[in-house]
Parts: structure tokens; C-alpha cells; sequence
């Protein structure tokens, strides 16, 4: 009998294990309306924020509202892209997240009551929302877009809910 050599050994191991994760993967779910929120327990609800009276998180991969005290949740976004770190303006009254619609993401702002959301930021770097200034008059982000491989790192910036061009804080480095 002729040994197996190593690379042969493999490509079995990887077929066994491919043949057993397949016979041991869950049939999928009924595909359900956007609107309609899972009927599975949801799990991973992430980077939320909460205003007066709402909540608003990041679940697979579109903003989310609910009332503070529990309830149902309403979807805010529904792109195909990833909308992800949501924070309440102070008054509550918008939403700005940071949003991949375009292979990079950049930073948005949509109402807290839905609507389409408005692009504020055009840089090709990675522009991550971090919150806004007490005044509700500039939203915090941090981007990569004035250092270069390999040592990349971030600096903070302030854009007008309006739009406009960013301001770089005095900060030599910021997460």
C-alpha cells in the first residue's frame, strides 16, 4: 500500500471537516420584510446611544430606534452598505453615524425620525463618528486622512451638521 503524503492528508482533513460543518449547519430562516424585526432572539446589538427618551444601536449592519423604557424598534436605514456608531445630537433631534456606502466610511447625518441620510464627509480615509461638541453645532469624527502606511494613525476633526469642509483639532493624535 502506497503512503498518503502530507498535502494529500490535507485536502481529506479539509474535505471531512467541509462534509461535517455542512451537515451540521441550520437550514435558513424564511427571508423577512425590512421593517419586520427577527423572530429569533436578536443578539449583538451594538454601539448604542441613548437621548432623552430613545435608544438608538447598530444591529446587522442598519441604525435602529426604540423608546429608552423598552418596546419595539424601528429601523432607521436600510442600505446595503454598513451604518455603524450612532450618536444623538444633544437636543436628540438627529442621528449622525458613520456610514459604507461607497468602500470607505465616511460620515452621515439622518434625522431621528428617519429619512434619507445626508453625506458630510468626502475623504477616501476611514472617517469614524465619535459624538458631537455640548452645542449640538459640530460632530466629532476621527480619520486617518493626514498620516500614511505603514504607521497609520488617527486625528480628530469637527464638521458642521450643515456640511463643509472639516476643521482639524490641535491634537497630534486621537481615537
Amino acid at each position: 500500500m502506497k503512503p498518503i503524503s502530507h498535502g494529500r492528508k490535507a485536502c481529506m482533513w479539509v474535505g471531512v471537516a467541509a462534509a461535517l460543518w455542512l451537515t451540521a449547519a441550520p437550514e435558513k430562516a424564511p427571508a423577512e420584510s425590512a421593517d419586520e424585526v427577527p423572530a429569533v432572539r436578536t443578539k449583538l446589538l451594538r454601539y448604542a446611544d441613548i437621548s432623552r427618551d430613545r435608544v438608538v444601536f447598530a444591529y446587522g449592519g442598519d441604525l435602529w430606534i426604540a423608546p429608552r423604557e423598552g418596546g419595539a424598534a424601528r429601523r432607521l436605514t436600510s442600505h446595503v452598505g454598513d451604518e455603524l456608531y450612532p450618536k444623538f445630537s444633544p437636543d436628540g433631534q438627529w442621528i449622525a453615524f458613520t456610514g459604507e456606502y461607497d468602500g470607505n466610511p465616511d460620515v452621515y447625518l439622518i434625522s431621528s425620525e428617519g429619512g434619507e441620510p445626508k453625506r458630510l464627509t468626502f475623504h477616501p480615509s476611514n472617517d469614524i463618528v465619535l459624538g458631537w461638541t455640548p452645542d449640538g453645532k459640530n460632530i466629532l469624527f476621527r480619520s486617518d486622512r493626514y498620516s500614511a502606511p505603514p504607521g497609520r494613525f488617527t486625528r480628530l476633526f469637527l464638521v458642521s451638521p450643515q456640511g463643509g469642509m472639516p476643521k482639524m483639532l490641535p491634537v497630534p493624535r486621537g481615537d
